[in-house]
């Protein structure tokens, strides 16, 4: 952490972006299992607007709507028991089987983590950092060996229970295939829970789909929701169906 402070201090010397992301690189396992990466990757996007860099454009055009993104962008404290209380009527809302004080909690958790990551990487504390870092949040998902990334194109990519499009990893390249006939001018989305099992009721799980994507979890009559889902396609037998991934990353 003290090592990428630095970078970042002297980001406009002789380091800058490429430092930054050799550094992130290089961090072990055992720190993006500490749930470091938000910050890391949140220092490394803003480097990247700041230096014009080829992917600011894409990075710029991030979004995200939902009330946890709107605490960060009013840039709430977590001290800030009101605002906090506030947001967290809206999440239970969303998904009532989850306990509004408990919500409460995790909310001002999230925020004593973005105030701590804030300290140790030397981040703005500003609208614009803790938009792309609640951002971020929601945006990420795993590469193999726990490492974090964000994927072009599938990351736009909105969620439904009655997706049309899956992901497929090889160990090198993503493949965004369709799931079906796909019409001209038809929105792309995908299912951000896995809908291969059976549900059962798992109170973090929910908690974390909640306040990473705004969508109740699990989706069942019991909460008033029904899945409708279809069970993703795997990449090989959509390929054995003649049903050529419509993006290879």
């Amino acid at each position: 952490a003290k090592e990428l402070s630095r970078c970042r201090r002297r980001e406009r010397g002789i380091l800058g972006i490429h430092s930054v992301w050799k550094y992130i690189k290089r961090r072990k396992e055992k720190r993006i299992r500490n749930y470091s990466w938000p910050a890391e990757l949140t220092a490394y996007a803003l480097q990247a607007i700041e230096e014009e860099h080829s992917w600011a454009t894409w990075i710029s055009d991030w979004q995200r709507d939902d009330p946890v993104s709107s605490m960060f962008e009013r840039c709430v404290r977590s001290t800030n028991t009101q605002e906090i209380s506030k947001t967290a009527i809206e999440l239970h809302k969303i998904n009532p089987a989850l306990s509004r004080k408990k919500i409460e909690i995790e909310l001002k958790a999230k925020l004593l983590q973005f105030e701590e990551h804030k300290r140790i990487y030397n981040l703005k504390d500003d609208a614009r950092t803790a938009k792309l870092y609640s951002t971020l949040s929601s945006r990420v998902m795993y590469l193999g060996s726990g490492t974090p990334g964000v994927i072009p194109m599938y990351d736009m990519i909105n969620h439904s229970l009655d997706p049309n499009v899956g992901l497929s990893f090889d160990g090198e390249k993503f493949f965004v295939y369709a799931l079906h006939d796909i019409s001209e001018g038809e929105e792309l989305l995908v299912c951000y829970i896995d809908t291969s099992q059976q549900f059962e009721w798992d109170q973090d799980l929910a908690m974390s789909t909640l306040l990473t994507w705004g969508i109740p979890y699990p989706p069942t009559p019991e909460f008033g929701l029904t899945l409708q889902a279809e069970k993703p396609i795997p990449h090989e037998e959509a390929l054995h169906h003649n049903m050529t991934p419509s993006s290879n990353i």
